[in-house]
Parts: structure tokens; sequence; C-alpha cells
């Protein structure tokens, strides 16, 4: 028995080293394996934190190339701001952009009808355009869904009005008329322009475009649930803009015979001053310091007084009767114009294609003033060689 017992002892104690051994072995290649898949993802994610794509180094050299120049125009619009404040003798550190636009129009005054085409300065945000931030990672991935489209904001933005269309057409129940309380909000403003719209989206799109921006804005609007999108609407209307016609149009005054007369008082074109009185009805007169329309010796000058009556449908419908002194023909011929357009205007005349034709709108051009040390406004000295 003892024999037995010492060799069931031993049968033991063998299988116990072996299982032991291979339960080892297979823990030392698990450990050696795992070590080894953490090596390898390591230096896989190494080489994708090292690498950057083309798309990713193109843009970074951009922004740092916009970086760079938009600190040059910085210290540029600072050292010229300076300038013109020891010019001013003002303290540069309170010189304000008023103080620099006022400047700018003193020492150099210019006569361009143009606002856009005389001389400035301002801070380069204002005149360069924002850049874009990344729209992509490292790896080249775009972020947007729609930057495939080349617009992706535009695009982005017509998404969300179809949506909203379609969710507009899910709604249920009795179908709602159009009430003008929910599109009383259009009346005086009109959709931001095209200039506008790019600035917001900070992409250049095409007139079809902008075109299809709009349609998909009237859907909105002739929809017969449209208080519900009322709020999102209103960010892109903008008052209209138009000239203020309540402070200029002058009183209607009723004559014993049922005529209506409108005297348009002191109106002014440069040095032209004039008093245009206008009578309904009338017999299509038109007297001009006591003589008839041959007053102006020019053919633009006859047609330039007529315009706003062919342009109304007033001609013959009505007696004038100007008194203008002052200025050239020209002018004096504008003058009546102006007094005409804004006596029919009283007088109950469409003012919008009026206001469209430029016959309502102040002309604010004056004769340019001397420069120092000139004869005139644009005369030089006489340039010799010797």
């Amino acid at each position: 028995m003892s024999l037995i017992w010492n060799k069931l002892l031993l049968e033991c104690s063998l299988t116990r080293r072996i299982n032991c051994r291979s339960i080892s072995t297979g823990l030392s290649f698990s450990r050696n394996q795992i070590e080894g898949n953490k090596s390898e993802g390591t230096s896989t994610e190494g080489e994708q934190r090292g690498s950057i794509s083309k798309a990713m180094q193109s843009y970074i050299e951009r922004a740092k190339a916009h970086s760079e120049f938009m600190n040059e125009q910085h210290e540029e619009f600072n050292l010229g701001r300076r300038h013109l404040a020891n010019m001013m003798g003002k303290d540069p550190e309170t010189f304000s952009q008023d103080d620099v636009n006022e400047a700018i129009r003193y020492l150099f005054p210019s006569g361009l009808f143009q606002t856009k085409a005389r001389p400035m300065m301002r801070p380069p945000e204002e005149l360069y355009p924002k850049q874009k931030a990344a729209e992509f990672d490292a790896s080249g991935r775009p972020y947007h869904a729609f930057f495939y489209t080349g617009r992706p904001f535009f695009f982005q933005m017509l998404h969300e009005m179809v949506n909203k269309i379609m969710k507009l057409n899910l709604i249920t129940g009795v179908a709602a008329e159009l009430k003008e309380e929910s599109t009383s909000f259009i009346n005086g403003t009109v959709w931001i322009g095209k200039e506008v719209l790019e600035n917001r989206l900070f992409e250049k799109i095409t007139d079809v475009q902008y075109s299809e921006w709009m349609n998909t804005l009237e859907r909105i609007i002739t929809h017969r649930h449209v208080e519900r999108e009322i709020e999102y609407l209103k960010q892109f209307r903008v008052p209209l803009a138009r000239t203020s016609l309540v402070e200029q149009v002058p009183p209607v005054l009723l004559q014993p015979d049922g005529s209506k007369v409108v005297t348009v008082e002191r109106v002014a074109k440069k040095r032209c001053r004039g008093d245009i009185t206008v009578r309904m009805p009338g017999t299509g007169e038109i007297i001009v310091n006591g003589e008839t329309l041959e007053y102006f010796k020019m053919v633009q000058s006859r047609e330039m007084v007529i315009s706003p009556l062919q342009k109304a449908g007033l001609l013959g419908a009505v007696d004038v009767d100007a008194r203008v002194e002052g200025s050239g023909e020209t002018s004096q011929a504008g003058v009546v114009r102006r007094g005409i357009a804004l006596g029919i205007v009283a007088l109950g005349a469409e003012s919008e294609p009026l206001r469209l034709a430029g016959y309502l709108t102040f002309d604010r051009r004056n004769k340019e003033r001397n420069k120092p040390g000139h004869d005139s406004a644009r005369k030089k000295w006489t340039w010799k060689k010797r």
C-alpha cells in the first residue's frame, strides 16, 4: 500500500509541474503579445499625429500669412492715425475714428459723388474680409456635412428652410387662413441684400442662388401656418431704406373753385433756389419766371422739367408756376423738376416710381472749395523744368 501511495503522489506532483509550466508559458506569451500590440498601436498613433494632411498644411500657411498681413495693416493704420492727430493738433491716444474721418474730409476734400470713392482710412477689420476657420481636421476629413458643395453654410441654410416647410406641411387640423396679422411684420421691410447675406455666411453666392434663397423664404411666408416661423423670418428682414416724405411733402390748399394747389418753397440745388406751385386740375401749362418752357434753351433741360409728369402720367393735367434764381440752367431745371415731383406726390401721385427715378432725392453736390495757395479748386501751378 505504501508503494502504491508513493507512486500516486509522484504522478500528481509531475502533472502539477507540467500544468504550471504550460500556464506560465501561456502567460508569458500573452504578455509579450499585448506589449507588442501596444507598441504597434503607439507607433500608429504617432504616425497619425506626426502626419498632417496637405489641406491642413495649406490652411496653416494661409492663416499665418493672413495674420502677418493684418498685423502689418494694423501698424500702418495706427501710424497713420497718429500722424493725422499730430497734423490736427490733437492727442493721438484719444483720436477716435470720427476724428479720423473729419480730418480726412478737411485735409483731402473731394467732389466725388460716390462716398466709397472718396479718400478714407478705416481699421483693417472693416476693409478686409474675415478668414474662415479650419473646415477639416488634421487627417483632412471635413467637419461640415455640406463641405463638398462648395458653399456649405448657404446650402445648410436652404436645408433648414426646406425642413421647416416640411414640418409646416405635416401640421394636421383645420387649414388656417393666411391672416394679415401673421404677415404684418413684412410691411415696410425688405429681404436682406446679397452682400449682407454673403457677409453673414462668409461665402460668395451667385445671383441665381440668391434668387432661390428668396423664393424659399417666400414659400414660407405664403404658407398657411407661417405664424409658427415669424421669429425665424424676422432675422432676414430689414427696414425699407427710403426717403421720409412726411416732412418734405407740403400741404394741399383747396381753392374756392374746387382746384387743389401745392406750393413747394425753397427747393435747392447748388446755389439755385426756387418756389414751385402746382395746380390740379390744369391744362398742362408750365411757366418759369414768367415765360413758357422755352425759358430753358437746351432740350435736355426741358425734358428734365416734364419728366416727373410723364412718369406719373399727369402730363397735361396740371399747371406749374416756377420762380427760380441763381446758378445755371441745368441747376434751375433740376430745382423745377424736384419741385414738380414733390408737388404731384402731395396731390396723390404714386411716390415709389418717382423715388426710384431719383426725382425726390435731394442733390447734395456743391461747388468744391478753393485749395490754399491755388487759384481755384483744381487749378495747379504751371510746371517748368528750368
